[in-house]
């Protein structure tokens, strides 16, 4: 159904009879103490996108990003993807790269592969590749 066609007065009356009983009681806790009917279609899209794509805080992805230590029996290929699954929401811009090669160097937990990569301290290809 292409809810655009339908007039604005309508848009509420025909999504509250098209989603279903537990998006109503969703939309209802999440305008309380208002009334549903009082909103518009743009405020119940805005409210359900915000429920179910809350906005990510950079800070605490950042946090999550800069707490990350390679896990016990966990590889360093698998500590660098999950350091970059990590880094999508953090914002970095142009220092993605040399923030990726610190958290590696601190993260990681062979003394052995440390000193490796202290001599590529300049290369950021490793954690690129």
């Amino acid at each position: 159904m292409n809810i655009n066609n339908i007039e604005n007065d309508n848009k509420v009356n025909v999504v509250l009879a098209l989603v279903g009983a537990s998006a109503i009681e969703l939309l209802v806790s999440l305008v309380t103490p208002d009334d549903v009917a009082g909103k518009s279609y743009n405020d119940l899209t805005k409210l359900l996108e915000n429920y179910y794509k809350p906005k990510h805080s950079v800070v605490g992805e950042r946090y999550t990003f800069g707490s990350r230590n390679q896990q016990e029996n966990e590889s360093v290929t698998d500590f660098i993807l999950a350091l970059k699954k990590l880094s999508i929401n953090c914002e970095f811009g142009d220092s993605l790269k040399n923030t990726l090669m610190d958290r590696l160097l601190i993260g990681v937990r062979s003394s052995a592969i440390k000193t490796r990569l202290f001599s590529l301290a300049t290369t950021t290809d490793l954690i690129l590749g």
